[in-house]
């Protein structure tokens, strides 16, 4: 039977919001709710995939551990937002991890009724290959920001500056990194003090202006 809150959710996301009365009638069938506390994980590295998640309220964070042991930083994902596609396209195994930041809520859309709809409905087929684009990008920007501390500490300003203002970096903007020092430090897999240090010589440079976890922006050229 038809969850006319599920649908009314499904119209909010970008991935499926042109779609039509029928067909979001038709997915909402085959999601069901799912809550998750904090900090736990949602996702497996290696897990089969056979559906998508999409957030509806609370934040989440990608990693992915490394042949070596590291677990690397990937990206975080937010309310409107969606994970879970790629294995659930391809039938191979989860290639990352996901954990909740905050309590979380999700919808969560089986694999059977996606490939349906996907089938039929060139405007979802069309969504969901600019939403891999866009996981793509994310890739490529983190690993070309592998070199050094400081090109992992200006990717993932942009990523804030962003997320935050919706647009990127200019100068005045003001965002508000919400992660301490070492939880910074953890994601970008580095130490305390090199965070620290390249924030200083950011400012440094006039590029930035730190004031707790509050960053605003002086040179947007420094963050390119």
């Amino acid at each position: 039977m038809q969850d006319a809150t599920i649908v009314a959710e499904l119209k909010r996301i970008p991935l499926f919001a042109k779609l039509d009365e029928h067909t979001l009638a038709s997915l909402s069938d085959a999601c069901q709710w799912r809550r998750v506390p904090a900090r736990r994980p949602v996702i497996l590295q290696g897990d089969v995939g056979n559906s998508v998640f999409v957030i509806i309220e609370g934040r989440v964070e990608i990693s992915r551990l490394t042949p070596e042991g590291e677990d690397v930083f990937l990206a975080e994902r937010g309310p409107e937002q969606h994970f879970g596609e790629m294995s659930l396209l391809d039938g191979a195994p989860r290639s990352a991890n996901v954990t909740t930041l905050t309590d979380c809520r999700f919808l969560v859309l089986d694999r059977g009724m996606f490939f349906h709809v996907l089938r039929s409905n060139s405007e979802l087929a069309v969504a969901v290959i600019m939403a891999l684009a866009e996981r793509l990008r994310e890739a490529d920007s983190q690993r070309g920001s592998r070199d050094s501390v400081r090109d992992k500490l200006v990717a993932y300003l942009r990523r804030e500056i962003e997320r935050q203002t919706g647009g990127t970096p200019y100068k005045g903007a003001e965002v508000k990194l919400g992660l301490s020092r070492v939880e910074i430090a953890e994601r970008l897999a580095t130490s305390r003090e090199s965070v620290s240090r390249e924030l200083s010589a950011l400012a440094a440079q006039g590029a930035i202006v730190v004031n707790g976890r509050g960053v605003k922006v002086l040179r947007p050229e420094k963050l390119q």
